[in-house]
């Protein structure tokens, strides 16, 4: 493989990751994006599927510590958690370095308080 210069590292370091990443992330170098998504889309929705029996079959009781509040943790239907992170459900998002320091100072102009007292 013959690159530039400039560009030769950084096919090098994708290279490598693609090399160590865990096959579940095998998606994020597939050529078509549309099957991409479609095999994404499939496997979250099996694992919904598996998630829902699961929660079908033991009644709706999850080992919560005796809290009577089921899995503690467990995500509700918005993303959010049992100690109330929103955050945690959204996708990775890759960037470049400057890209999301631009990014986050929009954010932050935005909404100044978020985060900050509760």
């Amino acid at each position: 493989m013959t690159l530039p210069p400039s560009i030769r590292p950084y096919w090098t370091t994708l290279t490598a990751e693609k090399a160590s990443a865990p096959d579940h992330r095998a998606w994020e170098w597939n050529p078509d994006p549309f099957a991409a998504k479609k095999e994404v889309d499939s496997r979250q929705e099996k694992r919904k599927e598996k998630e829902k029996a699961k929660e079908d079959g033991d009644g709706g009781h999850g080992g919560g510590g005796g809290d009577g509040h089921g899995g503690g943790g467990r995500r509700n239907g918005n993303g959010t958690g049992g100690g109330g992170r929103g955050w945690e459900g959204v996708p990775e998002v890759r960037m470049a370095p400057s890209l999301r320091e631009h990014v986050e100072g929009t954010v932050r102009k935005v909404r100044p308080t978020h985060g900050e007292g509760g």
